[in-house]
């Protein structure tokens, strides 16, 4: 990804487009799952869904999410410090599909007036290839959620947002190729 500075920079930049009417590319191609499809995928409680006529089905994804350095919670040495919520800067790295998956989740606020952005930007094999996430500006929001990582034959989906200290949830999709 970078150092976290070039990161926020590119997130402001690529999320605030909105404000200029430039379009902004989507992960979906297509058909996006239904908020009711999300929440049951997201409760654990979806297996199969159907998205432009191909069906979805889930399978199992276990990854560890880590504190990048530049994260500013990163080496906090006091047990009973107060969790600092800006910026923040997780990752995780598996394989997935015989084919390596790195996912950054960049947050970045600013308090006067509260405006700011959270994405996730998903990495094939070194390269990036999809970003997803959230701006907010004076009330404002535009948003590309749930942030999607999609293929013709998977679908990696981070399906929400990450407040406090709770770790961003991904469910991963095989995607039916006839």
């Amino acid at each position: 990804m970078g150092n976290l500075d070039d990161a926020i920079k590119d997130g402001w930049m690529f999320y605030s487009a909105f404000l200029q009417n430039e379009h902004r590319p989507s992960p979906w191609t297509g058909d996006e799952p239904s908020l009711e499809e999300l929440e049951a995928a997201r409760a654990g409680q979806l297996f199969d869904m159907t998205i432009d006529g191909k069906r979805w089905r889930r399978v199992p994804l276990a990854v560890n999410w880590s504190l990048a350095e530049d994260d500013a919670n990163y080496r906090s040495d006091k047990t009973k410090a107060k969790h600092k919520t800006t910026p923040r800067h997780l990752h995780c790295e598996f394989e997935f599909q015989q084919q390596m998956i790195h996912i950054d989740f960049v947050r970045y606020v600013t308090w006067g007036p509260l405006s700011g952005f959270q994405e996730f930007k998903f990495f094939v094999n070194g390269q990036l290839k999809s970003r997803g996430g959230y701006y907010a500006l004076f009330g404002t929001h535009e948003q590309a959620m749930p942030a999607c990582l999609r293929t013709n034959e998977y679908a990696i989906i981070a399906d929400g947002r990450l407040d406090g200290l709770v770790l961003p949830g991904l469910s991963a999709w095989l995607i039916d190729t006839k």
